[in-house]
């Protein structure tokens, strides 16, 4: 492992050795008199740097060995508190993974333009968590889904601890550092949360007043989605710009541009998203987000006609869906 750490500290360092404008690749091709496959191939860690090269790197940048050492350690310090952490509670581990988006955020407070990029099949979090039990539910299921825990415990027994509220309150807040958020939505994006409604209640963990409780949020989100769109402004007065992808979204991801650099993170199921301010995957995926755009179809601040049968099919989506659960497994406690 500890070779990759090398190539990664050295890209850091060189990084923050050479003006913003500056391409690393062009630079690493002009320095070190190797082709450009070579130098992105040193960047994406595929290749190792020579001492020759480290040392050629060194005295041009005017840094030291212990420079790189430094990084190395920090590296392995972080690693080993991660490693530590997933033996922890999983409220604990569900704070860790909520607090590694919040952090990209909350420490870029005093840049003055980050923006957001969402791509994904699920309800955001930016707008999810100010619904109570869709909250609650989606808690729940993290747990569930990356903890070896029983499922045997009603919704209304649950209960959401202190410190969880507490950084959903800082997710919400720290999101109003952000000015522009652009969103591609898969046209199926309500049907996560629908299914784990339907999970929950089959296994009598859910009762019919909590599902008509959480049919309501669901209406509710989906009625403020709509006013965004047709506002263009967030409740935070944060610029919103939606689109509805042509084409099914597989996968959720969160991109951010600050004012000097990127961050992306890849929201898996598991316990904590991916993220990497590595300037090659992050202008990777920028282009992909671009690409997707293509296929997509703005619906907010225009096409009201597109954007009035979307809402009108979420709407209906929730309704038939839920009440034809309620209807044909009636479960009352």
């Amino acid at each position: 492992m500890k070779h990759t750490y090398l190539n990664e500290s050295i890209n850091d360092i060189i990084k923050s050795h050479i003006a913003d404008d500056i391409n690393i690749a062009h630079f690493l091709m002009d320095i070190l008199s190797i082709s450009r496959e070579s130098a992105y191939r040193r960047l994406r860690n595929e290749i190792l740097y020579s001492m020759k090269e480290v040392a050629i790197l060194a005295s041009k940048l005017n840094f030291s060995l212990d420079e790189i050492f430094d990084d190395i350690n920090k590296r392995d310090n972080f690693i080993s508190e991660r490693t530590q952490t997933k033996e922890a509670a999983p409220a604990d581990n569900y704070i860790e993974m909520m607090r590694s988006t919040l952090n990209a955020i909350a420490s870029r407070s005093s840049d003055r333009n980050i923006r957001a990029f969402y791509v994904g099949n699920k309800i955001p979090n930016n707008m999810l968590l100010n619904f109570k039990l869709l909250t609650k539910l989606r808690y729940i299921r993290w747990i569930h889904q990356t903890h070896n825990l029983p499922i045997n415990s009603r919704f209304a027994d649950i209960v959401i601890p202190p410190s969880v509220e507490k950084i959903h309150k800082e997710y919400l807040e720290a999101n109003k550092n952000i000015k522009q958020i652009t969103c591609i939505f898969d046209e199926n994006i309500i049907e996560a949360v629908i299914n784990t409604i339907k999970f929950y209640y089959r296994r009598h963990l859910i009762t019919n007043a909590e599902v008509l409780e959480m049919k309501s949020e669901i209406h509710m989100l989906i009625d403020r989605l709509s006013e965004t769109c047709r506002s263009g402004k967030s409740p935070r007065d944060i610029e919103c710009i939606y689109y509805l992808s042509d084409l099914n979204i597989e996968s959720n991801i969160l991109f951010f541009e600050f004012d000097k650099d990127m961050s992306v993170h890849l929201l898996s199921s598991g316990k904590m998203p991916v993220v990497s301010s590595n300037i090659r995957v992050c202008e990777e995926q920028k282009l992909w987000i671009n690409s997707l755009l293509r296929f997509s179809v703005l619906i907010s601040g225009s096409n009201e006609l597109l954007l009035n049968n979307f809402i009108m099919k979420q709407h209906n989506l929730v309704h038939i869906q839920l009440q034809q659960l309620l209807e044909n497994e009636v479960y009352t406690i």
